[in-house]
């Protein structure tokens, strides 16, 4: 999952290649995400548990 900044874009081969040389082969993601925000918890820390339930409520088929 990815954030944007205001009229930002990206496309998977754009982050891809930004990350070519960074990561292991394996490593590199072969979907893309974006999101307006990440889900926060009380303390502003990101709630991982509201992202796995929104993928498991197929947000992304």
């Amino acid at each position: 999952m990815v954030v944007l900044r205001p009229a930002a874009s990206l496309t998977l081969e754009e982050m891809t290649q930004a990350l070519v040389g960074r990561l292991v082969r394996f490593k590199l993601t072969r979907r893309l995400f974006i999101v307006d925000a990440l889900p926060r918890d009380a303390t502003t820390e990101v709630n991982n548990a509201s992202l796995r339930s929104t993928f498991r409520d197929g947000f992304c088929t």
